[in-house]
């Protein structure tokens, strides 16, 4: 969790995965609590629950510090909010990265969240098979986040 994920315990660390999926159950249940983070358990989607500022008042509600989600969630809240005017609504302030896992995650929803929250965007790609990260780029051992990591093989640890 500190490796990979730059969290130290008692922080919030929030994967909105799916929680029978491998990614789901390693990163809502085990990693974090055997780390001793506190874990958030959410079940819905982030547009319609009541709206596509829903995973940034749940961010807020629970000083979320990292969140883990799928490329699609935030494509999903780009479609509905295009100018991240929800996010205005609530406090991010403890939000320090975001990870899109599950698939690889396309420049232009990278870019969207990287100028909507200012914060690194990890492109962290899972693949359920795997049951562990393929490609990442490990933020808690001062490893800088590089440009092009959403589109070159070459920008991968």
């Amino acid at each position: 969790m500190k490796n990979f994920y730059n969290v130290d315990p008692r922080e919030v660390f929030w994967a909105a995965s799916d929680i029978g999926w491998i990614v789901g159950h390693s990163y809502i249940c085990y990693a974090q609590l055997i780390h001793g983070n506190t874990t958030v358990v959410f079940e819905g989607k982030p547009v319609g629950t009541p709206d596509a500022g829903t995973f940034w008042r749940v961010i807020s509600d629970h000083k979320v510090s990292n969140f883990f989600t799928a490329p699609t969630a935030f494509r999903a809240i780009k479609r509905m909010d295009p100018k991240g005017k929800l996010k205005q609504k609530y406090d991010l302030s403890n939000l320090q990265a975001l990870f899109l896992a599950g698939e690889r995650a396309d420049p232009d929803t990278v870019k969207w969240a990287e100028n909507l929250l200012e914060i690194p965007i990890i492109d962290h790609w899972w693949q359920t098979e795997t049951g562990y990260v393929i490609a990442r780029n490990p933020i808690g051992i001062e490893t800088p986040n590089k440009d092009g990591k959403t589109n070159s093989t070459d920008a991968w640890l």
